[in-house]
């Protein structure tokens, strides 16, 4: 769990700063958060290899929570990038719910969005690390072990 969730973590934190910083808050959201559970819950099924499935269930939330702790810390370095140097961003927002124009609440703007968004990030990858983790007792270890065959009766 921890081993998969910081490989991952360290991961979705350079992906979610680059395209939330470089692109769109939004795309850090979105694009990286959902691919970078479910793998980081794959991985932990990987790593931990669990006996049952709601065992790969528990590795793939743990895994994916912390690795969406990875995302939630490039997401929030990317809302301190956008409110610094990148307020067009932030400004279109303003426009859209009749924000005060002013610097202040537009660098606001920017860094709430990257917080929240963090916030998001760190529940959607525990979510889908879920799925991850199953998914992984499902293709591996439910076909690794068949079940024996019952004992014959001896009469």
């Amino acid at each position: 769990m921890w081993k998969a969730g910081t490989i991952i973590g360290i991961a979705a934190f350079v992906l979610a700063f680059a395209t939330s910083a470089g692109i769109s808050p939004l795309c850090g959201l979105l694009c990286i958060s959902p691919i970078a559970g479910v793998v980081a819950g794959y991985l932990a099924g990987v790593f931990d290899k669990p006996v049952t499935g709601g065992g790969g269930a528990k590795c793939g939330v743990i895994g994916g929570a912390i690795a969406g702790v990875g995302a939630f810390l490039g997401q929030a370095l990317a809302g301190v990038v956008n409110a610094l140097f990148a307020p067009q961003i932030a400004q279109f927002v303003g426009r859209t719910f009749d924000l005060p124009a002013d610097v202040n609440t537009t660098r606001i703007i920017a860094f709430g969005w990257g917080l929240c968004g963090g916030l998001v990030d760190i529940v959607i990858m525990a979510g889908l690390g879920t799925l991850g983790g199953y998914l992984w007792y499902q293709f591996v270890r439910s076909k690794a072990a068949p079940a024996a065959p019952p004992p014959n009766p001896t009469m």
